[in-house]
């Protein structure tokens, strides 16, 4: 049984290898998400730092979108609060690209603050003195 744990272990593929899948872009200002052509490059790829240079604009009302990845699966037009939630992830720099493995993303809006904040926690020394820096920042500006 052990050896057949580990032949499937072996087989287990990123899908994104077998196939080109085009990014997600997401207009948070209309709630609609778009796939666009010619944007199947990898995260970890120069072809992603293009994209990411690459400014979009929403067909409907032509303001920016944001890249969201290609695991991106956008809430209802309707669902204001997961819009929100959303889109507070995506300005935290939380893209949706999942590749193999499973990523936990918080399901409610009262989660993504504390969310973002162990994320930040986890990043460079030099990337949590400055959000520091900008949280103290904010409170004097209060």
């Amino acid at each position: 049984m052990a050896s057949s744990i580990g032949l499937s272990a072996v087989l287990v593929m990123c899908r994104y290898a077998q196939h080109p899948y085009k990014q997600h872009y997401a207009c948070f200002q209309c709630r609609k998400v778009f796939r666009i052509p010619g944007t199947d490059g990898a995260f970890d790829s120069p072809a992603y730092t293009d994209l990411l240079k690459r400014k979009v604009k929403c067909p409907d009302c032509r303001n920016p979108m944001a890249l969201m990845g290609r695991d991106f699966k956008a809430p209802r037009e309707s669902a204001r609060k997961q819009w929100e939630k959303v889109q507070q992830l995506r300005n935290a720099g939380i893209a949706f690209e999942y590749g193999s493995a499973p990523v936990y993303r918080p399901a409610k809006l009262r989660e993504v603050a504390p969310f973002i904040e162990r994320i930040e926690m986890m990043k460079s020394e030099g990337r949590q003195l400055a959000h520091r820096f900008k949280k103290r920042s904010t409170r004097k500006a209060r």
